[in-house]
């Protein structure tokens, strides 16, 4: 071990080693300063106001960054030599062992793991663990399943997953079975983080797998730790985790990784195990599907590869894997049918085949421009890494005589990068924001190429010089500066916001309703109790689970329902069962995601409806109908007492006046509505509801409730409607007389396309 010399002039790593000594202390203590605001400011209203934050607390925290490490340095060079030499011995005996090392990267790795699986939950749809329930699409996409599975027999032909069973509905089952205190919706977040938590693990399980295929002469388990630390630093900056969603995939990729490790040579060969590792990736296939279509989806091609490889490898190895992992297929899909029945099983492959040819027109949103700036770095970041693998592949292919050695070299290569490309769905589908996410993959590929790099062209010379433990020590020191700066790693906040968390679990469903939706869930929960399933337009989950009904039609979420043959059988189950009361619309935005509203997305079901069903009761804002009994009936007299459609509105604003144009002239796929006044009913209250109708038959496709002030907007259905020439008839209702009667004169309109 080298002595601690001091030196007569500065030295930069002495100097930076002091700034990151200094700030791992004092980064925590400054991401917790919140001064109050000063009582003669109070008057000025600003967020600073509404947060009781002084603006000062910024100019404490720059000073304290700025001066703490010339603070420490000027008491440090007070002391005596001897005592500087106790602390730097002392210091490098805790950073160069091994057990040290390792064991701060574990407390690393579970603090990072609890901070990205339940303290950041933002990115899981819930706002925060103490915060209601606000986004009822998401958190209702796991909470909206269970009555389908409390109260249906073979549930899984009446549910349609968005995801996949262990992720839509295994979190809300084990929570209702557990909840003791009304409290399933928060057990229901506790268990959905819990998966995201897992797949941390296995996250790091397929690390400790990559770096110990490369085979290092450096202590393996020293290497992983640097791995980790960097794979926690560079997470949310250059990629970040998808949770729950990756964890069976990541135990795939893990699964097939280890197999290739003890199979290939130099490995020492175990039968037992590869036999084993092989049936278990083969059990995993049909087992995948069960918990995430998607993810399930990618690692098809991965098996495909991973197979194919393996010929390279002899026929040993290849009878192994096609014979070890075809067990496994058969003997978890013989399970599979014991135990759901072969219908059910064929139900859960029919969705992946829906959402493999309908998903990517669904949620479709266009790539973003490639510029040279951060933002779109993220997206384009592992598009660039994938090209230069794929670059460096193909001219190393072209030198390899035989071929088959190429393909024995770069085995490990080829697979995870094949996994990378299949990952990268998630940023071509709906591309603005998935970038990080998509480039998950695409980081452990990059791992695995920096190692071999590092074997390949620096190993050698750098274990024939000796790296000086200041340098170890300083390399070490700034790792845990990186993550010290992050602020889920304040250690005063740490604490609080776990405790949060464990206090939330109790928390009963009342105090997770916002009001206005728990006081329509207690004002209809009699009238609904005596329904057998329940149906909403808005796309929400959230309210299948609070009137505890399952779904009237298998595809609880219309958002979901685009082609023309799937409204068809969702409007056959819903005739089939005739729920008597519908929520119809809210102010949600589900009821109109990425700028299209329901009445085109799913023109045919809104449609049927407006036939159907009538105006019922508006409780907080959330418009309830329900089924008619008899057939709806015009009073084509119009009326222009009754009211006018007096504006044409198009999106961006560029409202016209209608008396001023001979007819109405609409692109199909604009965003326009159609605005107007109605006078009060009969009975001297406003009507139930304004509608709009399209030609000469009255096909009703659009209503709209009216406002306080008398005035109405109906939007108009621009994609859904026929091109050509026709006209729009606009309709007040009357619940007491149940009909519609015409307000003003028939609008002619001219669709293009």
């Amino acid at each position: 071990m080298s002595v601690f010399k001091p030196r007569l002039k500065p030295n930069p790593i002495a100097i930076l080693g002091v700034i990151l000594i200094s700030w791992i202390v004092i980064v925590p203590i400054v991401n917790g300063i919140q001064l109050p605001l000063e009582k003669e400011a109070r008057s000025i209203v600003s967020y600073t106001n509404i947060k009781n934050l002084s603006p000062y607390t910024d100019y404490l925290k720059f000073f304290l960054l700025l001066l703490f490490p010339p603070l420490v340095a000027a008491i440090g060079l007070t002391l005596k030599r001897d005592v500087w030499q106790s602390i730097f011995r002392v210091l490098l005996t805790l950073f160069t062992r091994k057990k040290w090392v390792f064991s701060l990267t574990i407390v690393l790795a579970i603090f990072w793991t609890i901070y990205v699986s339940f303290i950041v939950v933002a990115d899981w749809g819930i706002p925060d663990w103490n915060s209601a329930v606000i986004d009822p699409f998401h958190e209702g996409e796991y909470l909206g399943l269970l009555p389908n599975f409390t109260q249906l027999d073979r549930p899984f032909l009446r549910t349609f997953f968005i995801h996949g069973f262990g992720l839509d509905a295994l979190p809300s089952l084990v929570a209702d079975r557990l909840a003791s205190q009304n409290n399933t919706i928060a057990l229901t977040r506790f268990f959905y983080c819990v998966e995201n938590a897992l797949a941390c693990a296995a996250y790091f399980w397929l690390l400790w797998e990559i770096v110990s295929s490369v085979k290092l002469k450096a202590y393996k388990i020293q290497v992983f730790s640097i791995v980790l630390i960097i794979f926690c630093v560079l997470e949310n900056f250059l990629y970040k985790t998808y949770g729950g969603r990756d964890l069976v995939f990541m135990m795939q990729l893990a699964l097939v990784v280890r197999y290739f490790r003890v199979a290939i040579p130099p490995a020492i060969y175990s039968f037992k195990q590869t036999i084993f590792l092989s049936v278990l990736v083969g059990a995993s296939l049909p087992l995948s599907f069960l918990h995430t279509y998607d993810r399930a989806a990618y690692f098809v091609p991965v098996y495909l590869v991973a197979s194919a490889l393996t010929f390279c490898f002899g026929k040993r190895n290849m009878r192994v894997w096609i014979g070890g992992s075809g067990l496994g297929i058969f003997l978890v899909l013989l399970l599979e049918i014991a135990t759901l029945g072969i219908e059910q099983v064929l139900e859960v492959f029919a969705q992946v085949t829906y959402w493999s040819k309908y998903g990517k027109y669904i949620a479709f949103l266009p790539l973003t421009d490639i510029q040279l700036n951060y933002f779109s770095f993220l997206d384009w970041f592992g598009i660039l890494v994938l090209s230069a693998t794929i670059v460096y592949l193909v001219w190393d292919y072209s030198i390899y005589h035989p071929k088959r050695d190429f393909f024995t070299q770069h085995y490990l290569t080829l697979i995870l990068l094949i996994a990378s490309l299949t990952y990268m769905r998630i940023l071509l589908d709906r591309s603005p924001g998935r970038g990080p996410f998509a480039a998950m993959v695409t980081a452990f590929l990059l791992v695995y190429l920096m190692l071999k790099s590092y074997q390949t062209y620096f190993e050698a010379s750098i274990i024939q010089s000796t790296i000086a433990p200041t340098a170890k020590l300083f390399f070490v020191l700034f790792l845990i500066a990186a993550i010290a700066a992050e602020p889920g790693f304040n250690i005063f906040s740490y604490g609080g916001r776990v405790q949060e968390f464990y206090q939330s679990l109790g928390k009963p469903d009342s105090e997770l309703v916002v009001p206005h939706y728990l006081e329509a869930w207690n004002t209809l929960q009699p009238e609904i109790d005596r329904q057998s399933c329940f149906y909403t337009l808005t796309s929400e989950g959230l309210w299948y689970y609070l009137f505890d009904k399952p779904s009237c039609s298998k595809i609880n979420y219309l958002y979901y329902v685009r082609p023309p043959e799937t409204q068809e059988a969702v409007i056959r189950e819903i005739d089939e069962r005739q729920p008597n009361i519908i929520l119809f619309s809210n102010s949600m935005w589900s009821n109109a995601i990425d700028g299209v509203p329901i009445l085109d997305s799913a023109s045919r079901v809104y449609q049927y409806f407006l036939q159907q069903y009538q105006p019922y009761r508006i409780i907080s804002d959330h418009w309830f109908w329900q089924r008619r009994s008899k057939k709806i009936a015009f009073d084509s007299v119009s009326s222009n007492t009754l009211g006018s459609a007096d504006t044409l509105c198009y999106t961006p604003p560029d409202c016209r006046l209608t008396a001023q144009l001979e007819e109405l002239e609409i692109d199909m796929g604009d965003t326009a509505s159609l605005n107007g006044w109605t006078t009060l009913s009969p009975q001297g209250s406003p009507f139930d509801a304004v509608y709009l109708s399209y030609g000469q038959e009255n096909q009703l496709v659009s209503a709209a409730r009216i406002n306080p002030d008398l005035r109405w907007t109906l939007t108009i259905p621009t994609m859904s409607l026929p091109e050509g020439d026709n006209i729009f008839r606009v309709w007040s209702y009357d619940r007491t007389q149940d009909k519609l009667v015409q307000i003003g004169s028939d609008l002619p309109v001219e669709m293009d396309d």
